[in-house]
């Protein structure tokens, strides 16, 4: 028994110090990837100074201010006219108010701009060429039930004889849960207001154009894909694995309010399992779908149209705190499988949205469960609810293999 001690001993002081040579390893970041990723993410910026880098009323400020033509950045409609030309692009021409052409020769100086005017995040009022923007702006938090609707009821009232347009704005361009209003994404407007500001080097005054690169940083550093910054962390994690798996081990639990959750995806008598979790969601797969549509840990088979998947959202404003589920057509490495894919699924009872985006479109979106900010999340009945939706959509998620079936791709031969 002694002798069995000092074993046990000796191995865990050899894994000891395996540990701290790792985490040696890790600090003193020989190959310069470390360093390389803090002054990617660590530099200096107006928005994370003053702790709003990801409040949506600052953001809605922002864009009310770089919108507006009488602003005291200077330079009239220019900014308006850019991102209204972006947004039309993407709208489907049902939802436009305007044409392009039209857009182009038209002098939108006396438009006024609006914001939080009976709860609307931000609004643009344009008389002379009679149409009306109405923006709502999602961060890190969904909609709430019914709200699209009440804002289109209040401008369609107050201003009847204006064209609205619609605009859901959001970090990944995502569909709302009305057709009335059209998807767009920050990546979009990123692009749309760097593209003004290349244009304009040596106009802008210097407070303005250092103020708006750091909102063009913010944005890209918090709300966008970036594929040099993933490969970079790919790098890191590859090189360091050990190190970073210890460190998140001593780390407290990021996700109380999945935590129920995701025991029971762990049990032997879930039909589902979680593929990743995080503070912000969980994202499930049904374990039917291994082998057919995804591999055992729920990420797409090579043969597969898209990368399906269950997400589960915490969304959290000042005020109110939601969960979110959906279906989600995720990439695809054919764009033209990954739409007949979703096409697919409508015909057996998932709701698509009109405008199908060609990174993640989500279906059949439902607000399961919402509380004040102040109050406490029950993790319990958060889990109820999502069993409830996966029980009302079990005949569909069962189904999405065999309606898929025609789409696989055959694997080339050797």
């Amino acid at each position: 028994m002694h002798g069995t001690l000092l074993a046990m001993t000796s191995i865990h002081h050899q894994d000891f110090r395996k540990e701290i040579a790792a985490l040696d390893d890790f600090v003193m970041d020989r190959d310069g990837d470390l360093r390389e990723l803090e002054r990617r993410i660590g530099r200096f910026n107006v928005f994370d100074a003053l702790g709003v880098a990801r409040r949506e009323l600052q953001h809605s400020n922002f864009l009310a201010w770089i919108l507006d033509p009488s602003a005291s950045h200077g330079q009239g409609d220019l900014f308006l006219k850019a991102v209204l030309m972006d947004i039309l692009r993407e709208a489907p021409p049902h939802l436009r108010p305007l044409s392009a052409a039209h857009l182009d020769g038209a002098d939108l100086d006396g438009a006024e701009v609006r914001r939080e005017w009976r709860n609307i995040d931000l609004m643009v009022v344009c008389k002379e060429q009679q149409f009306l923007l109405v923006v709502e702006n999602k961060i890190d938090s969904g909609e709430h039930s019914g709200q699209l609707n009440r804002y289109e009821a209040v401008a369609r009232e107050a201003f009847p004889d204006l064209r609205p347009f619609f605009v859901f704005l959001t970090k990944d361009g995502r569909e709302s849960s009305d057709s009335d209003w059209c998807a767009y994404g920050y990546d979009r407007l990123h692009a749309a207001l760097n593209r003004v500001r290349a244009t304009t080097t040596g106009s802008l005054g210097t407070d303005v154009a250092v103020f708006l690169d750091h909102y063009l940083t913010l944005v890209e550093s918090r709300f966008m894909e970036s594929t040099e910054l993933e490969e970079l962390c790919r790098r890191i994690y590859a090189n360091h694995k050990a190190a970073i798996d210890l460190i998140v081990s001593h780390q407290s639990n990021d996700h109380e309010d999945f935590e129920d959750l995701l025991g029971w995806l762990k049990s032997d008598d879930s039909p589902y399992f979680a593929r990743a979790s995080g503070q912000g969601g969980v994202w499930i797969a049904p374990r039917s779908w291994i082998g057919k549509l995804v591999d055992q840990h729920g990420r797409p088979l090579e043969t597969s149209p898209c990368d399906l998947y269950i997400e589960l959202q915490r969304w959290a404003n000042d005020t109110r705190v939601s969960f979110a589920v959906r279906l989600v057509a995720g990439h695809g490495s054919e764009a033209a499988r990954r739409t007949a894919a979703i096409a697919e699924l409508e015909k057996i009872g998932v709701r698509t949205p009109r405008q199908i985006t060609g990174k993640w479109t989500r279906m059949s979106s439902q607000t399961l469960k919402t509380w004040k900010t102040d109050e406490t999340v029950n993790s319990k009945q958060v889990t109820e609810a999502m069993r409830a939706w996966l029980a009302e959509w079990s005949t569909q998620l069962e189904a999405a293999p065999r309606v898929l079936a025609n789409l696989m791709a055959v694997p080339a031969k050797s």
